[in-house]
């Protein structure tokens, strides 16, 4: 199969995943719940909190990328809120989880997302309100579009406890877990580039099984990474093209590389031998 043909497929399994007509469904309140937890105020100033998502019994949502397979990544805005100057996202260790045959990545049953929230004006109230647009998927994929707020005050100590259990379960930058790049190879395909890379892994960390490769611009598509593990070099392969089938550079520096095994995962940013 091509690499355009590829790409068609994806898109194809996404579209028939999405299921418009929600009188087929189970109503929507009953499949995920979504509540914003104010959290705490740091003591740089900043205010801590998190996006709840609970989902119902068999079903899933994703990550910042769906990992090249079918489902919808989120997206987030924040301009409703009130004295607000930026909200960083703090993304616990996602799963490797297999939806319609294909490798995706995400989260079930909850999703517990932590931000940084960052003031316009110090010490000033602040107001957070955010439109959501995620997906979420069992045998079928329903875009979802809602809007959450909150005014003031901490979270309860239970809500506050799960956050920091997000916070601990971090995904590990590649220095401080020991991970290098040893080898990165651009090939030019039809309609966009083949990458082939190889890291070195310590022993200690078990697998990784999964790797996965993002790019700044969401309009070049990159396929779910094929993963070789030898010894302690693991190898994986992608590629990348545009939706639209236009020419464009691919810069392996600003690739932002992550590798999931079982119980770790750990980022790279830059697909660059020391």
């Amino acid at each position: 199969m091509t690499t355009a043909n590829r790409v068609i497929a994806a898109l194809s399994l996404v579209l028939a995943l999405a299921v418009p007509a929600r009188a087929q469904l189970p109503d929507l309140d009953r499949i995920v719940q979504v509540t914003l937890l104010p959290g705490w105020k740091m003591d740089d100033g900043r205010r801590m909190g998190a996006l709840r998502v609970t989902l119902a019994p068999g079903w899933k949502t994703y990550w910042r990328t769906t990992g090249g397979g079918a489902g919808i990544a989120p997206r987030f805005d924040w301009s409703g809120s009130t004295n607000l100057a930026d909200a960083r996202p703090l993304w616990p260790r996602p799963e490797v989880l297999t939806e319609a045959g294909l490798q995706v990545i995400g989260y079930e049953d909850q999703l517990i997302l932590p931000f940084a929230f960052t003031a316009r004006e110090p010490g000033q109230p602040m107001q957070l309100k955010a439109r959501l647009e995620m997906g979420v998927c069992s045998e079928v994929c329903i875009p979802v579009d809602l809007t959450v707020s909150a005014e003031g005050g901490n979270s309860t100590d239970a809500d506050n406890f799960l956050i920091r259990l997000a916070l601990d379960d971090q995904i590990t930058p590649a220095a401080r877990a020991g991970v290098q790049v040893v080898s990165c190879k651009v090939e030019p395909i039809d309609g966009g580039y083949r990458l082939r890379s190889a890291f070195r892994v310590p022993d200690s960390l078990r697998g990784p099984d999964t790797v996965v490769f993002e790019l700044p611009d969401p309009d070049i598509w990159t396929a779910p990474a094929t993963v070789l593990r030898k010894g302690d070099i693991v190898e994986a392969t992608t590629e990348f093209v545009t939706m639209s089938g236009d020419s464009f550079t691919l810069d392996p520096g600003q690739l932002r590389m992550t590798l999931i095994g079982p119980d770790s995962a750990v980022e790279k940013q830059g697909c660059t031998v020391p």
